[in-house]
């Protein structure tokens, strides 16, 4: 499989899973979406000679109603976010283009009124809606169910008491709520954990994988704590001891496949190298800008004010995936965090704007 592929297909394969247990599953409207978007993005190679990923990640805002610890969206400015009109258009051109799996991100992608009722009516695309699980309540599961294209992506970091020290005290419980509606309305999930050096032990154990399959997760995200501007915490960081014991224990929880597991930033690395860019994926911010991924906040295009094949075709765009597409990676660790002095150095060529705050992070000296 083409390192592209890779995660596109684990999105489409978790549907296919999930759709089988759910109330409102269509297999055959997922078989259709992906199908046709496949021969959209096949016409635009051979006319245009433009890759267009079938992935995308897609921040819908920066708002949020936590301050967790470790956020990536930690301190970028609220205001002139998308509205909800411009969410629909950019994803209307986006499908139109072939991309069509989506991870809905944020800050809190449930705090923009409107935004499940309008993904639903998206009807070619595919949304992985990543959030925070306490605004799930009972007319946002109902939203869900009646669409049919959205999973539910819960953040839970391990036990109450885990997911409360990085977001915040009750907030264990209210996702424990959330996940009893979803389960009352045979609503499928997913779930997301940040891995950091305090959890990495008990969140890729057997207990709680088995813990997540009781309550209805057919499917599970574990992405390991990147260092960001502004939220770098440096006790949170996997050492490489933690690198290798969560290498082991997620190999053998992959094999059980209850639930089904997905592990970043490996995972994009196991077909290849960096698939930032468009080379698999590409990062759209809640701005509009279009960016290389979530991690590296660099942009010489805008969906406000430019289109999606414009974006993709870019020079800079070209020029990361002809530096990185191929590169070696042997720890698995993200490239544009990594050689983030060369990536900026690009960026300053090829006159992509910073779209977030100062790269640079404390160091382990300071």
């Amino acid at each position: 499989m083409h390192r592209s592929a890779l995660l596109s297909d684990s999105f489409a394969r978790t549907f296919r899973t999930i759709l089988r247990d759910s109330a409102n599953g269509d297999i055959r409207r997922l078989a259709r979406i992906v199908g046709n978007a496949a021969k959209s993005r096949g016409a635009i190679l051979a006319d245009l000679g433009i890759h267009v990923p079938e992935m995308s990640f897609f921040s819908v805002t920066w708002q949020c109603n936590l301050e967790c610890v470790g956020c990536y969206a930690k301190g970028l400015p609220t205001e002139n976010n998308l509205s909800i009109d411009e969410i629909r258009r950019i994803l209307l051109e986006m499908t139109a283009c072939g991309t069509v799996l989506y991870a809905i991100a944020g800050g809190e992608p449930l705090s923009v009124p409107g935004l499940l009722q309008t993904l639903g009516r998206v009807e070619d695309g595919i949304f992985m809606v990543f959030t925070n699980g306490t605004l799930v309540d009972e007319q946002a599961v109902a939203t869900i169910a009646d669409a049919g294209n959205i999973l539910p992506v819960i953040s839970i970091e391990g036990e109450l008491d885990q997911t409360d020290a990085r977001r915040g005290d009750g907030t264990g419980a209210a996702v424990e709520e959330a996940l009893d509606r979803l389960g009352k309305a045979r609503v499928p999930f997913a779930y997301s954990t940040m891995v950091t050096h305090d959890n990495v032990a008990y969140v890729t154990g057997s207990e709680h994988q088995r813990r997540m399959w009781e309550r209805g997760a057919r499917f599970g995200f574990l992405v390991d704590y990147i260092p960001v501007p502004g939220s770098y915490q440096r006790e949170l960081e996997l050492t490489e001891e933690d690198l290798r014991a969560k290498r082991e224990s997620v190999a053998a929880r992959i094999r059980e496949a209850r639930p089904l597991l997905l592990n970043f930033p490996e995972a994009e690395y196991q077909k290849g190298s960096c698939l930032s860019a468009g080379a698999g994926f590409v990062h759209i911010s809640a701005t509009g800008d279009v960016e290389p991924c979530t991690f590296s906040h660099y942009a010489t295009h805008n969906l406000r004010e430019s289109t999606y094949l414009e974006a993709l075709q870019s020079p800079f765009f070209q020029e990361i995936r002809r530096r990185f597409a191929d590169r070696e990676n042997p720890t698995g660790t993200c490239m544009l965090v990594k050689h983030e002095d060369e990536v900026a150095r690009l960026a300053a060529e090829h006159g992509a704007q910073r779209t977030s705050p100062s790269p640079e992070l404390v160091t382990a000296g300071d």
